[in-house]
This record gives C-alpha cells, sequence and structure tokens, in this order.
C-alpha cells in the first residue's frame, strides 16, 4: 500500500495498530546518494569512529526520500503469517520552520530511475518530517506564527479591516465543521478579492479539502486525507495548531510508534537505514560511536541483519545481496513458511518491484522468517546427532515437518528397511540374469 501526504494521516491509526500487533516487522529505505567522493565511500582499513564519521557525513548531506514498512504477524490458524507492507515517499516539508537542502548524486538518480522510481510523485506527494527530538521547538514555533503573525500575511495582497472581520466569521466556521461529521459545508463570500485572500492563506492550505469554486461561494467536502479533529472544545487557533503540527512531523509521528513498540527489527545490510532513520526522524548524531550505539540500542533494542544471517548460510546463499535472494527464496523454501496478505494489501508474491522500498522491505522480512527456519531445522536435527548428508536427504525429500526425536527414530527405521528392500531386489535380479546367461551358454549334444 502506498501511502502519500494526501493519505498519510489518514491512514496513520491503522498502520500503528499494524505495528503493535505485529510478531516483528522489516523496513527498507531509497537514498539520494551513497557518497560524495571517494574518500567519503567506507574502505576496510576504516577504524570504527571513521566509519561512523562516514556514515553522518553521508546521512547530514543526503536524503532518504522512500520508506518501506512491512510487519508479520503469525496466524495459528491458518499456519502462516500475515503481511501489512507499506510504502511512504518523503520529502521535507514545505514550511517556513525548515528549508533543508540535500545532496543527489547522478549515479542513484540513473539507478532509482532504472527501477522506475517516481521523482515526480516523491517531490508533490512526498510526507514531510521533523526530528522527534525536536518537537518542543516544532510546537514553539507554531505557536509563534499563531500567535504573533496573521495568518494571512503570506499573502500578496492584504485585506482590510472589514475583509478581515468576514475571513475571521468564515475561518470560524470552517473551524466548527472540522469538528463535526458533516462531509460538506458551503461558503458564501462577498467578493473575489475575499476568495483569493482564503485560498492563499495558510489556514485554508492545511485542511486538505475538497474545493468547488461556484459564483459568489466555495463548495469544501472532506475526504479520506482531511485532518479531522476530534478534540473537543478546541478554539480555532488550537485547531490550527493540531493541524500544523501533524503536517509538520509527519512521518516521524510514524517513526515515534516504531521506537515506542520495542518490537524485533529486520533489515537487510541496513546500517545505513537505521543511521538515516536515526537522523532524519529521531535526533542528531552524537559525537562518538559508542554514543550513537548506545542511544541507536535504546531506540531498536531487539534487530536482525538478513545479510549477515545469510552469512551463516553460505551453502545456501553465496551471494548475500537482497536481490540474489530474493530469487534465492522460492526454491528454498519449498512451503516451509507461508505469507498471507489481507484484504487491501496487494500480493506481493506475485510482484516483482524490486528497489521499491516497501516490497524490499516485504522481501527481508519474508527473507529472515525463511531463514529462521533455515536456521531452526539445522539445529533441531544437528542436536539429535543426524549426519549432514542425512539431514540433506531429509530436506531434499521434504519428510522433516516435526523434529522430536521419535520422528527422526521412525523415519529412520523406514529409510534402512527401503534400503535393504532395494538391495534384496538388485540381489535377484542379477541372479535371474546370471542363470539366464548360464542357460544360454549350454550347447545341446549329438
Amino acid at each position: 500500500m502506498e501511502v502519500t501526504n494526501k493519505s498519510f494521516q489518514q491512514n496513520l491509526p491503522s498502520i500503528i495498530q499494524a505495528i503493535q500487533s505485529c510478531d516483528y516487522y522489516a523496513i527498507d529505505t531509497e537514498y539520494s546518494g551513497f557518497a560524495i567522493s571517494q574518500r567519503d565511500k567506507a574502505s576496510p582499513y576504516d577504524s570504527l569512529q571513521t566509519r561512523y564519521q562516514k556514515i553522518k557525513f553521508l546521512c547530514q548531506n543526503h536524503l532518504g526520500w522512500q520508506i518501506g514498512l512491512s510487519t508479520f504477524k503469525y496466524d495459528a490458524d491458518t499456519m502462516s503469517y500475515q503481511c501489512m507492507t507499506y510504502s511512504f515517499p518523503i520529502f521535507p516539508n514545505d514550511s517556513k520552520m525548515s528549508n533543508r537542502s540535500f545532496i543527489i548524486t547522478s549515479n542513484a538518480l540513473r539507478f532509482l530511475y532504472k527501477y522506475h522510481f517516481s521523482f515526480y510523485k516523491t517531490i508533490t506527494e512526498g510526507i514531510g518530517f521533523q526530528q522527534a527530538a525536536k518537537k518542543k521547538e516544532v510546537i514553539n514555533a507554531i505557536s509563534d506564527v499563531l500567535l504573533n503573525k496573521d495568518p494571512l500575511s503570506d499573502v500578496k495582497i492584504h485585506p482590510g479591516k472589514e475583509s478581515k472581520k468576514e475571513i475571521s466569521k468564515i475561518k470560524e466556521r470552517l473551524s466548527d465543521w472540522l469538528l463535526k461529521e458533516e462531509d460538506s459545508i458551503s461558503i458564501e463570500y462577498s467578493s473575489e478579492f475575499i476568495k483569493d485572500c482564503l485560498l492563499e492563506s495558510d489556514y485554508f492550505k492545511h485542511l486538505k479539502v475538497n474545493i468547488k469554486i461556484e459564483p459568489n461561494k466555495l463548495i469544501l467536502t472532506k475526504n479520506t486525507s482531511t485532518l479531522k479533529i476530534t478534540v473537543p472544545n478546541m478554539d480555532e487557533s488550537q485547531i490550527t495548531k493540531e493541524l500544523l503540527y501533524k503536517e509538520e512531523m509527519g512521518i516521524s509521528l510514524l517513526v515515534s510508534e516504531l521506537v515506542k513498540c520495542k518490537k524485533p527489527l529486520v533489515g537487510h545490510n541496513f546500517m545505513y537505514d537505521l543511521a538515516f532513520f536515526y537522523y532524519q526522524f529521531i535526533d542528531d548524531f552524537p559525537d562518538t560511536y559508542e554514543q550513537y550505539k548506545e542511544r541507536l540500542h535504546e531506540c531498536f533494542p531487539i534487530v536482525y541483519d538478513t545479510k549477515i544471517i545469510a552469512n551463516t548460510l553460505k551453502d545456501k546463499f553465496p551471494c548475500t545481496d537482497l536481490e540474489t535472494i530474493i530469487k534465492k527464496l522460492p526454491t528454498l523454501n519449498k512451503s516451509l513458511v507461508k505469507f498471507t496478505f489481507p484484504s487491501g494489501f496487494a500480493n506481493l508474491e506475485e510482484s516483482d518491484a524490486v528497489h521499491d522500498a516497501g516490497f524490499d522491505a516485504y522481501c527481508t522480512g519474508k527473507a529472515f522468517a525463511i531463514m529462521a527456519k533455515l536456521v531452526e531445522l539445522d539445529n533441531s536435527l544437528k542436536y539429535k546427532g543426524v549426519s549432514e548428508s542425512k539431514i540433506k536427504q531429509l530436506k531434499d525429500q521434504h519428510k522433516v515437518h516435526n523434529h522430536n526425536s521419535e520422528d527422526l527414530k521412525s523415519d529412520g527405521r523406514e529409510n534402512r528397511k527401503k534400503i535393504r528392500k532395494e538391495k534384496r531386489q538388485e540381489t535377484i535380479k542379477l541372479n535371474n540374469k546370471t542363470n539366464k546367461e548360464e542357460h544360454t551358454d549350454i550347447k545341446p549334444t549329438l
């Protein structure tokens, strides 16, 4: 499911519910670049602190502009994982509180273009963000805007005293409407000047409603992206403050929920993904690697990297890049682990949208479940003293579904009986052939 700035606030409660109820979740990030020059690239000779400084430089100068999130919850009834996958385009807020600049490398552009990345959608529908650590600063900045500045001061044309009264009354009506269940409202205006002032104001822009312009009136209709305020007894400034706060924090509201839940987090070679998550949505980087490691562990205490797991399964994953692993999964899974998709979510088993952050997050989470099962099988059989050749034979024939000792003993007895039977049959065939040849060689006597 793709979630843009038009549908983010509407979908946020259900996404949070999926996070809170899942067993684990996976993430993936697409960036605007990896390195500016050769000296910024990682080297096997880097110390931990040097590598950390390079990662800091990368994240501070580039943008993570698409995020994928996939939640996995095991359903005992269907013996499968229920998967909910989301893709979020990310782009800095069009805000007077921040105007972030970042670097885009030509290699990153070519790479993402090759995989049909939508730059237009990212820029026009990308979800904004502010660091969670700057929550108080954002609230204070919004308060300053509302208390010290006329909401219409950014409009090039400025209303007079009577026009301001009319606009104020219209905004009061709109604020009441937002608190009600009514889907539409008709706003009459006295002149084209009033209409232009309304449409160009920050307050109006943040409402995100469908607007139909008719002679001397505006027809406003709520849609799925309308920010509905449900807190009772809120005055106009409180409503505007709430709207602006949600708009400013954007995707960081979701990341804060990921930090709160403390669920197992899965990624693929995602040292950089974690760094982008931390810097863009949580807080500034600390000075040292040790401090960063401690703070990151506080945010995400349980972390699994499928690239590292794949390196321990070299017989199954000779190459450990995600694209190769995705191609290997169907032959390795063989119905060991099943995945289902609830209504409203695409069946990603039938997709090949590689390097879409949502699809890659799903594949990473899927790979984790399958790898965990393969490791479980290996460890279970080795613990019971079964030879490597026997383990391979059992896996190839799909005979291992339960791992208790009686099943293994029974399987061993059946296998030995089968081998003895095949040997007896081969011996009988050989004896029959020998006897036939002997009789054929006897010549008749005269």
